[in-house]
């Protein structure tokens, strides 16, 4: 979205932190003081994205791209996100990726949801931050229909 457009939802949609649902500037994506709350991951496994390395228990990936640790207010973010309310997450998250990979990848590749989630949250999570983070991310691109989720039948 361009920053005239924000401006203007701003006005009738104030803008909310995605961490502690405080008003924030129309063109900030959280209160500074959320932004000092939130715990990057620092030294963590390449391949697992683990504090503590699980490469041996048999993970079926090549690498992990970990901004923040799972905790607290990164927590509360991602659950907004997941729950329908956390544009501003899903710019703020990706934009964190985007500043890890360093234009390392080629492609950028959202993990697929089902149409009914789909529709139940309004939009794909993955999707809106692969997105953010492909837009920070000059050298990649985003492809959101490379992976297609698959369910056999009998199965839950």
């Amino acid at each position: 979205m361009n920053k005239v457009a924000k401006f203007i939802l701003d006005i009738f949609f104030p803008n909310r932190c995605p961490f502690c649902d405080g008003f924030i500037k129309w063109d900030e994506l959280c209160c500074a003081e959320c932004d000092g709350k939130i715990e990057r991951s620092g030294d963590i496994c390449s391949v697992c994205g683990k504090p503590e390395c699980i490469c041996d228990s048999g993970i079926h990936y090549d690498g992990a791209v970990v901004p923040f640790l799972y905790e607290d207010v990164s927590k509360k973010g991602i659950l907004t996100l997941k729950t329908g309310h956390g544009m501003t997450a899903a710019e703020y998250f990706g934009n964190a990726i985007a500043d890890k990979i360093h234009g390392e990848y080629d492609m950028i590749v959202p993990v697929p949801m089902t149409k009914k989630k789909i529709f139940a949250r309004g939009y794909n999570q993955a999707e809106l931050i692969a997105k953010n983070c492909f837009s920070e991310n000059g050298n990649s691109r985003c492809e959101r229909r490379s992976l297609q989720e698959i369910r056999q039948r009998g199965t839950a």
